[in-house]
């Protein structure tokens, strides 16, 4: 015998999973870059030791992708070469002298220079891989940004970033306007609901009838391997007024009824 309750909690169960858990369709590594803007790294290097230890001792971050940076292999070469470093001027020279040996050449593209001076410079690392949410994905990049700014220090700026978080940040976005949309559909359908209706009771049953509409799409998007985007947040916002007008008809109908039952 079809149970309607079995259908009810699987859609319920879609939910907490398409909208609460946003769940991704496969595990995510993302590799990303530590940048640094205009720093003075012969003055900061103690800034600058504690950045990328500091990242790599994040709980979410793989550590051993921050071994073999360019900056440690420099700092390495300096000691293996016993180049002594007085300055700044001298510490630039120095990773010029370094980029062009067969231990720095690999590193060339990660550095940028203008005027013999170091404007920018990057050190690639990774998050760790887990099987994991789009939720949790999103919170390690806004973690990541706001611990590097704590490290920072004398550096100055330090940009964490990967193509992967355009795609995160628009994520958060479309996520977080939905929800907004959804809130203001549903409270503006409601006062309708009250003005047309004159009855508190049945505004509120036709509420329920929408907030259950709402639900079923949600879980639809998880039975359905889908999760949150452009397009099915168009559906998402939509269902809440077309949800409305079958429940509130009927209500009317009833309300305007003469009948005893």
């Amino acid at each position: 015998m079809f149970d309607l309750s079995v259908v009810r909690r699987s859609f319920v169960v879609g939910f907490i999973h398409s909208f609460i858990q946003l769940p991704t369709k496969a595990t995510l590594m993302i590799d990303h870059r530590l940048y640094t803007k205009h720093p003075d790294y012969f003055a900061g290097k103690e800034d600058m030791e504690r950045l990328i230890d500091g990242y790599g001792d994040l709980g979410f971050v793989y550590k051993q992708s921050l071994e073999g940076n360019w900056y440690d292999q420099h700092q390495r070469w300096l000691s293996e070469t016993n180049t002594a470093v007085r300055n700044s001027e001298e510490w630039t020279d120095s990773l010029r002298t370094f980029l062009s040996t067969t231990s720095g050449e690999g590193f060339r593209d990660k550095i940028s220079f203008e005027n013999n001076v170091v404007v920018g410079a990057e050190i690639d690392t990774r998050f760790k891989v887990v099987d994991t949410t789009i939720l949790t994905h999103a919170r390690r990049m806004r973690s990541a940004r706001r611990e590097v700014r704590k490290l920072a220090g004398s550096l100055g700026t330090v940009i964490v970033y990967a193509d992967t978080f355009v795609w995160l940040e628009s994520f958060l976005v479309i996520a977080r306007e939905t929800a907004y949309s959804m809130f203001i559909a549903v409270s503006t359908v409601l006062v309708v609901l009250l003005l047309l209706l004159g009855d508190v009771a049945a505004a509120f049953l036709v509420a329920l009838c929408v907030a259950d509409v709402c639900i079923c799409v949600f879980g639809c998007l998880y039975w359905y391997n889908d999760a949150i985007n452009f397009i099915t947040a168009f559906f998402i916002v939509i269902a809440v007024g077309l949800s409305a007008d079958a429940p509130a008809h009927l209500c009317r109908a009833f309300l305007d009824s003469r009948a005893e039952t």
